[in-house]
């Protein structure tokens, strides 16, 4: 073939760039039919046993993982509620219901002041880990719970009340 390409180049039928196009077109095809000159990728074997184990042990380590994330998650938006708490003094009391976590109505002592805030939505209710218990947050701080963590909500009246009407809160002791 060398012969040919070097007679053909002689004769001026073919170029120098064209001889070695054609040198460099050969040895892709040599190869190819050699089987690429590289060492192919054994065939995967069987699962095993063992390898059965490790994707079991990979399952098990990914769920750990999700649930510590899922932790991580719960204590921060916990954080967050305790460090925005409002501190609200005891004084003039009144009853203000709200539907908790369960669904079961609930009860919280609160100012005149603090329940017209909460039903203007300037306040919202949040549930903190402890059975029953809940704190009182801004709107700015009840958005950002809102985003980490919607069900921890227990109220926030997002419509507020139009102009001239009274906002409807409960009553009584």
């Amino acid at each position: 073939m060398q012969d040919l390409r070097d007679k053909l180049k002689q004769a001026g039928l073919v170029g120098k760039q064209q001889a070695r196009q054609a040198a460099l077109e050969a040895r892709r095809e040599r190869k190819q039919r050699q089987g690429g000159g590289r060492a192919q990728a054994p065939a995967p074997e069987p699962p095993g046993p063992r390898q059965g184990e490790q994707e079991a042990r990979a399952r098990e380590l990914e769920a750990r993982r999700r649930e510590h994330e899922q932790k991580e998650a719960r204590e921060r938006v916990t954080q967050v509620i305790r460090a925005h708490a409002l501190r609200v003094p005891r004084s003039d009391e009144r009853a203000f219901f709200f539907a908790g976590a369960r669904g079961k109505i609930q009860r919280l002592l609160v100012s005149v002041e603090i329940a017209s805030r909460l039903a203007a939505g300037e306040l919202a209710i949040a549930a903190l880990e402890e059975p029953d218990g809940h704190a009182l947050l801004e709107a700015a701080i009840a958005r950002r719970v809102e985003e980490l963590d919607p069900t921890r909500l227990l109220f926030w009246n997002r419509d507020r009340a139009p102009e001239g009407e009274l906002p409807v809160y409960g009553s009584g002791r």
